[in-house]
């Protein structure tokens, strides 16, 4: 095998590669354009030549990126390596932050191309450093099945710092501020959501998923075993948890189970008024206006927006209740305990956690640090 190239415009380079002979003896070409440097050329140029070498060089696919990225994560999401809801932010991912790849061959792609995208998100100014975190995830992941699949030779990615993974500082509430929380949410319908939340450390969608067979009051405990997940297209559907990690047991202090006897009794007779039975098993804690359906969470989010921004907690958001007892926890046991809070909240991995709220530990060794000052001051 022969391959040459020819800069055919700066930056633009076309290679030729001599594939063998027809059956009339004349020479077989194909041919690859690239985008890039010198250097790029050259690589894929030894790419090829060593592919060759090994026997498992294939001739240019005409995939572009945008034709396999729904490949590859459609076909992730029939064989159910992926969630819906996962799939769906895979492809906000691809509409809003990768389209200028989207025509172009998968194999044409270069480094300079991908760096050329976060640069442009990170121009923007209005994107979180850990959005542009999670765009390199998500390209690195379909570039990485490209390269399995023999679609490409090179994976460019390889070739890619990646972009910084910001410092999550999680936006918690203080003991006092969580109290004048509560206090300006009395009466709110929001008002028991909000509470449990901060009683418990669940997530939006653990709380709104939770059924009244997953509690049990005399033992003080609630069973998490699922989560209710809105898509795109605005429906719910109640899911059940896929890790060991987030089906777990919760239990409960006793301002919780007060809380959650009031709402049961609330419930039964509400449901006895619109002629629906008693029976509360598998009815949500928490129901929309029929009575009978989810929360929707949409008007959850929407509802508490309204509310910290009438009251003065403006940057303050529903995960803010988890964030807000995870840390009032963490800061009462501190690493020795962190385990125990890893796992009620229902983290992976204790990692999670320390990764996570690494800043309520440096206040407890800024504390310790003030605590040791002067111990090993010399006598005057």
């Amino acid at each position: 095998m022969k391959v040459t190239y020819i800069e055919r415009s700066p930056g633009h380079w076309r290679l030729r590669i001599e594939t063998g002979v027809g059956p009339e003896g004349q020479r077989l070409f194909k041919y690859e354009t690239l985008r890039g440097t010198l250097d790029d050329v050259r690589r894929r140029r030894f790419a090829i030549l060593q592919a060759h070498e090994e026997q498992t060089w294939t001739e240019p696919s005409k995939f572009t990126f945008g034709a396999f990225f729904k490949y590859w994560n459609e076909t992730r999401r029939t064989l159910d390596k992926i969630t819906r809801s996962t799939a769906e932010n895979y492809e906000k991912v691809f509409r809003y932050y990768l389209q200028p790849l989207a025509g172009k061959r998968i194999q044409r792609i270069t480094a300079q191309d991908v760096q050329a995208i976060y640069t442009t998100m990170a121009k923007r100014g209005d994107l979180a450093a850990g959005t542009i975190a999670h765009t390199h995830r998500v390209v690195t992941a379909c570039f990485h099945a490209a390269r399995r699949a023999n679609i490409i030779k090179v994976n460019v990615m390889e070739e890619i710092e990646a972009p910084r993974r910001p410092r999550i500082k999680p936006k918690a509430l203080s003991e006092a501020e969580a109290v004048r929380l509560m206090t300006t949410l009395a009466g709110h319908w929001i008002e028991p959501i909000v509470g449990l939340s901060l009683a418990t450390g669940l997530r939006k969608g653990e709380v709104l998923g939770l059924r009244w067979d997953g509690i049990d009051l005399d033992a003080g405990r609630l069973y998490v075993r699922g989560q209710i997940v809105q898509y795109e297209d605005r429906s719910i559907e109640w899911v059940a948890t896929k890790t060991e990690a987030g089906t777990r047991t919760i239990s409960l202090g006793a301002d919780a189970v007060d809380l959650l006897r009031r709402l049961r009794i609330t419930a039964g007779e509400r449901r006895m008024a619109a002629g629906l039975g008693g029976g509360l098993d598998e009815a949500y804690v928490f129901v929309g206006l029929d009575g009978v359906s989810a929360v929707n969470p949409a008007s959850l989010q929407s509802a508490i927006r309204r509310h910290c921004d009438a009251h003065g907690f403006a940057d303050f958001t529903f995960h803010g209740a988890r964030h807000t007892h995870i840390t009032a926890l963490l800061a009462r046991v501190g690493k020795a305990g962190a385990k125990a809070v890893s796992q009620r909240a229902g983290h992976a991995d204790l990692s999670t956690t320390l990764k996570v709220y690494q800043t309520v530990f440096e206040e407890d060794d800024r504390a310790l640090a003030d605590l040791a000052s002067g111990l090993f001051r010399g006598r005057k």
